[in-house]
């Protein structure tokens, strides 16, 4: 996985030095929160009737990777490396903000949104950020993500967007008071996103679900 991660900044890198040449792509990250490797279909779940139909249609007619490694098994180290393209370990894991701890990205790290906003792409993360949180100084708007939409706590509730009694939601770095079901809210986010015009120039969605992360709570549609 250090070595995707590292793949993924030489990319980054090598669009910036093409910038004037050529056309760049437009880039979507799907970010599942906590998603083991044997829960998705197509690289054969167990129980078979565990199914992610989805997922599967993308990996049908994509590429799947059968041999990648990560620096840790929870939530906050997995998006530290993916936009730092550090080891998870360089910095303190627990996703609190000052005075309560360090944050996770310290002001001035150079990540990928941040090499991508240079190369003259629009940035946007929608859903769960978790790499500093209680202090808009650590917030992904400080890290190279023109815009923000969602939550910064681990774990949220999906129906309230509250991180126990604290609400938790927001729009940039303005606190917001919204109804719904979170998974749904970043959907539709995501999608009215996509389809902002923007006179051909591209962009970066950095999209992280907080699902399936914890607490289990299905949406009304699949409970039961």
């Amino acid at each position: 996985m250090r070595f995707f991660f590292a793949l993924l900044f030489t990319v980054a890198s090598s669009i910036i030095a093409q910038a004037a040449k050529t056309d760049k792509p437009n880039i979507i990250v799907i970010m599942a929160d906590d998603l083991g490797y044997g829960d998705i279909g197509c690289y054969g779940a167990k129980p078979e009737n565990l199914k992610t139909p989805n997922i599967d249609k993308l990996a049908a007619n994509g590429l799947r990777f059968t041999n990648g490694y990560c620096s840790a098994s929870t939530c906050t180290p997995t998006r530290f490396s993916f936009l730092t393209g550090k080891y998870a370990f360089r910095q303190n894991n627990t996703g609190i903000a000052p005075p309560n701890g360090p944050a996770i990205i310290q002001p001035g790290v150079e990540t990928l949104p941040s090499l991508l906003k240079s190369a003259g792409y629009t940035t946007a993360v929608i859903g769960k950020w978790h790499l500093g949180h209680g202090d808009p100084a650590f917030f992904p708007t400080r890290h190279g993500f023109q815009s923000f939409y969602g939550h910064t706590a681990g774990c949220i509730d999906f129906f309230t967007m509250r991180y126990g009694i604290k609400p938790d939601w927001y729009r940039n770095e303005q606190p917001i008071d919204e109804t719904g079901y979170a998974t749904d809210l970043i959907t539709e986010q995501a999608i009215q996103f996509l389809q902002q015009p923007r006179k051909d120039k591209p962009f970066f969605l950095y999209l992280s679900f907080k699902a399936v992360h914890y607490p289990f709570l299905p949406s009304k549609e699949n409970a039961g």
